[in-house]
């Protein structure tokens, strides 16, 4: 609600801190709240900037704020470049522009993911499926109502009347936290078990070597590191269709984009992954390689001497 009043108090504090003329780029972490403050630094001080786009510009300052709509595209004109986290929200955003817009706006975006640190690309032990034990599931995240847990529950629930699964949820806290205990207090759903926040990356580790599919439905999420997490362990993952990495893997490979509004899309998800779990195993290490932090860091370097020389 304070928007412009918040723009400006960020450019005066950042005018107080440092000389904003010494610096050859500004790259702005948000397309509304950084890319307006990176417009007022390129009018005042003549600094290129290049802007991501992220959810919270998608989701909400697009659909909440459309009063802003024109400083939105003032800032893409503006930018040197734009970064998208994902193909889908590249793809998903485009179609909300005007067409010349959205050539403009194409013509000078890229897609670059967010990286890996190296302690989760160690290769891991090779896979193990004993098929005497039910199909072992794994969520790792927040109980936000974005993060979809309690349509999951329902899914897994359809699951289970084909074979014989787990559900292991790990993390919890957001505005969904409560409703979610109360459902597994309910004894409603007896494969589920809630094993807390885990902060210790080994032991982190070692939960998701334990299982053997990641599934995180999210209505809505800019990336999803904890899906590169998955797949760094020999776990393929389920995912939302147009939302977090979708696009970044080839269909039916190692990942499996559903509906997440459809507990039935997201229980075929889960079987189809099943289905062919000993094929694909072994290529989830290597898409997971693909977003180590050495990439991504040449990627931006590339970027930032593009954007200076231009």
């Amino acid at each position: 609600l304070f928007f412009r009043t918040k723009i400006t108090r960020i450019c005066n504090e950042l005018m107080n801190c440092v000389d904003p003329a010494q610096f050859d780029i500004v790259h702005a972490h948000t397309l509304y709240s950084d890319g307006a403050a990176a417009l007022r630094l390129k009018k005042r001080f003549g600094i290129p900037y290049l802007v991501a786009v992220r959810n919270t510009d998608l989701n909400f300052f697009m659909r909440l704020r459309p009063d802003l709509r024109w400083l939105m595209h003032s800032v893409l004109l503006n930018a040197s470049r734009v970064v998208f986290l994902s193909p889908a929200y590249r793809e998903q955003f485009l179609s909300c522009l005007n067409r010349e817009l959205r050539t403009l706006t194409a013509e000078k975006s890229q897609v670059i993911g967010n990286g890996l640190d190296a302690f989760w690309l160690e290769p891991p032990p090779a896979p193990k499926r004993d098929s005497a034990i039910p199909l072992r599931l794994l969520y790792v995240g927040d109980f936000s109502r974005n993060k979809n847990i309690q349509t999951l529950l329902r899914a897994v629930d359809s699951v289970r009347t084909n074979m014989p699964v787990e559900l292991t949820l790990a993390g919890g806290g957001g505005n969904g936290d409560a409703q979610i205990r109360r459902s597994l207090a309910s004894g409603k759903y007896p494969f589920a078990k809630f094993v807390g926040r885990i902060d210790n990356r080994n032991e982190l580790r070692g939960l998701y070597r334990a299982h053997e599919i990641f599934v995180m439905p999210s209505l809505t999420e800019t990336f999803g590191v904890v899906y590169l997490e998955a797949l760094s362990q020999n776990l393929p993952i389920l995912h939302s269709q147009g939302q977090g990495v979708d696009g970044f893997f080839i269909r039916s490979r190692v990942s499996e984009a559903v509906d997440p509004l459809d507990p039935n899309d997201i229980a075929r998800g889960i079987e189809h992954l099943y289905e062919r779990l000993n094929e694909i195993r072994g290529a989830c290490v290597d898409e997971a390689s693909r977003f180590g932090w050495a990439r991504i860091a040449k990627q931006y370097d590339e970027l930032y001497r593009a954007v200076r020389r231009n």
